[in-house]
Order: C-alpha cells, then structure tokens, then sequence
C-alpha cells in the first residue's frame, strides 16, 4: 500500500509496456526486475516519510524486496483476477468492438469522438477529463489507447513524458449483465440465434442485425435478450447508437462450432 497511495502519483514501472506478451510471469518480471535506477527516480516521487522498511528496501534494489514483490503480485493476481479474468477479458473485448465500428464507420477521427463524454477530440488536440492539469505532447509519437476493465472516473497516463504515450481509460461495457445460467444456455438452441451470434461479430444495432438475418426487428430483440442472460453477447450504448457484440465466451462457441481449416 505505501506504493499505491490511495490517490496521487503511483510508480510507472508498475504498469510496465510488456510488448512480448508471455503470460502473467513475464508481466511480473517486467515488474519486479525493473531497473535499479528506474525503481529509485519513480520512489524518489513518492512521499515514503510514513516508514515503509520494505520500501526503503526496494529503493536499494534488496533481492528479498523484489522476491517480496514478485510473490505479492503473484498472490494479487491469483485472488483478484483470475477468478474474473473472463468478465475482465469480455469487457475489454466489447470495448474494442465499440472502438472498431467507430474506426470503420467515420476513420481516425470516428474513432476518437466515439470517446465522449471522457473525451472530447478537436483537432489536433484530444481534450481529456483527467486528475490534474497537463499536457502531453506527441511530438510524432502515436497514442496506445488501452480499455480499462477496473477503470472509474477520469482516464490515466504514464507519469513519464518520455516514455511511450499512453492513455488508459474506463472500458465501455454492460455492467448490467445477468450471470450465466444452466437455465440461460438451454435457451440458446435455434438457428435464429446462432446466426444473431453469428453476425455480431462486427458491432451492430438491432436493425442492423434484422437485415443481416433477415427476421423482425422484434425477433431480433427477443433472441438478443437469451444470449445475453447466456453471457454471450454484450450490449452497448455509444453515443445515440446501441450496439451489440459478442463476449470472448460467444467468439469462442462459433470458433467451435467452425469446420475445421477455416
């Protein structure tokens, strides 16, 4: 806890940019293995007066103080997240699916007024509701926008200036969903919703959805209800628009149910 106050600066090396992705142990590697005089420059900004020995530790780099570390975010990672890395993973899918349609339907530019109200995008200046007043100059870099499932309230970036740009905000998802049910599954079975499922692999509005399949739009609704109570597909709201788009579980029963080589 002295290392993520309760509001204010926390370190960056603790939110490490980890382009090889080679699961959980090489996140907390990049973590714990952070560089002596990484770890010491992002401490240095932290108020460490409260006496925190395991810090003043991992200041001077002490081997059993990064041991510490690496079993403390082992631990965290096994109670906090994995029991709900399914939820965490759909919510960030459905956000990328809003992102998606965003950037196929209106471009660069599509893509960044979908954020509103967190952000609001006037060219060439992304105006975002944030913690303090700063300014982040590009100067060429691009932006790494990353969907956060625990996000609340306004959108974080690295403390750095010179490191890689990047902006995590609140994921868009619907924190309305049923919990998965036998009972909800059992009424998955039909054509019609397969091919409901099917077609929401790109997002898309319930009319949109109708023509595809080519039934009502009041059937559509009908069948969009099940498969949500069935964890298969999410429902968003993005702008005036309401869209729906499968979960990581609902990707998964296609790709399952796809012949095989295709």
């Amino acid at each position: 806890m002295p290392m993520i106050p309760a509001s204010g600066y926390f370190p960056d090396f603790l939110t490490p940019q980890n382009r090889q992705y080679g699961g959980i142990e090489s996140i907390i590697e990049s973590v714990a293995g952070s560089p002596e005089n990484v770890l010491r420059s992002q401490l240095d900004l932290l108020d460490r007066g409260r006496g925190s020995a395991w810090l003043e530790r991992l200041y001077e780099a002490d081997l059993t103080a990064r041991e510490d570390l690496r079993k403390l975010l082992r631990d965290y990672h096994r109670v906090a997240l994995a029991p709900y890395w399914n939820a965490i993973r759909n919510s960030v899918e459905a956000d990328r699916a809003i992102r998606t349609r965003a950037l196929l339907d209106g471009g660069v530019h599509g893509l960044l007024h979908s954020y509103l109200p967190l952000m609001r995008w006037t060219p060439p200046v992304l105006h975002v509701r944030y913690s303090v007043d700063q300014t982040l100059r590009l100067n060429g870099r691009g932006l790494l926008l990353a969907p956060s499932h625990f996000g609340q309230g306004p959108a974080n970036s690295l403390a750095d200036p010179a490191l890689p740009p990047v902006l995590v905000y609140p994921a868009g998802y619907d924190r309305t969903a049923a919990p998965v049910t036998v009972r909800a599954l059992g009424r998955l079975m039909g054509g019609t919703r397969a091919s409901i499922l099917i077609a929401t692999e790109t997002a898309a509005t319930s009319g949109e959805l109708a023509r595809r399949v080519g039934v009502s739009a009041a059937t559509v609704s009908h069948h969009l209800s099940a498969l949500r109570a069935a964890g298969l597909l999410s429902t968003l709201r993005q702008g005036e628009l309401i869209l729906h788009t499968r979960t990581s579980t609902g990707s998964a029963l296609v790709n399952a149910a796809r012949p095989p080589g295709t």
